[in-house]
């Protein structure tokens, strides 16, 4: 039996790529204790259970009953992968653990100026213009982590994949307009 376990999007995916290889009753889930089963604007892994015909079980019951793998997405819970009689144990969160856990969690290691992890979004696709709800682009974070000398890789990496000097949040404002004419010189200088 495959077990999944977790919430949003994340767990339902996974749940979804599961049944298209093994029946539903060859797979359980076990649901994150907040999980109240009704989508919002992240899908609920026991909604999603309930309509594929897969049963809930619990944490404790997994560890007895998985025998082909069991996932962990989001989940909330310590797993201890001992108490499992399979090697096939993964634990699949969107950032480094114990590291960053919590809410936000794939954005914490970009505002900390972790280059691997913006390296790796942008491998993805990610489009290293998007700005945020308020307009801010990432560029515009990275300035901060470059110009104190924390991690410059960052700044210069969003530059290499298009970033511009120029983009504009939503109050019309650019990099230059936020830092002072000698800092904008420095950045200038990280191409």
């Amino acid at each position: 039996m495959i077990v999944i376990a977790g919430k949003n999007n994340i767990s339902v995916f996974g749940l979804e790529r599961a049944l298209r290889q093994f029946s539903p009753d060859e797979i359980a889930v076990v649901c994150n204790r907040n999980d109240t089963g009704v989508d919002g604007w992240q899908r609920s892994l026991r909604a999603a259970a309930q309509k594929y015909g897969v049963r809930e079980i619990s944490l404790e019951a997994a560890y007895e009953v998985a025998s082909i793998a069991f996932i962990s997405l989001e989940f909330d819970r310590i797993v201890v992968p001992g108490r499992f009689s399979i090697s096939r144990v993964f634990n699949i969160h969107f950032s480094r653990l114990p590291e960053y856990k919590g809410m936000f969690t794939s954005v914490w290691p970009l505002l900390e100026s972790r280059a691997e992890a913006g390296d790796w979004l942008l491998q993805q696709g990610a489009d290293p213009e998007r700005p945020n709800n308020k307009g801010t682009t990432p560029l515009m974070y990275a300035k901060d982590a470059y110009l104190a000398g924390r991690c410059r890789k960052t700044f210069q990496l969003l530059l290499r994949k298009g970033a511009r000097l120029e983009a504009a949040d939503h109050c019309g404002r650019a990099l230059a307009d936020y830092v002072t004419d000698e800092q904008f010189a420095q950045l200038r200088g990280a191409f």
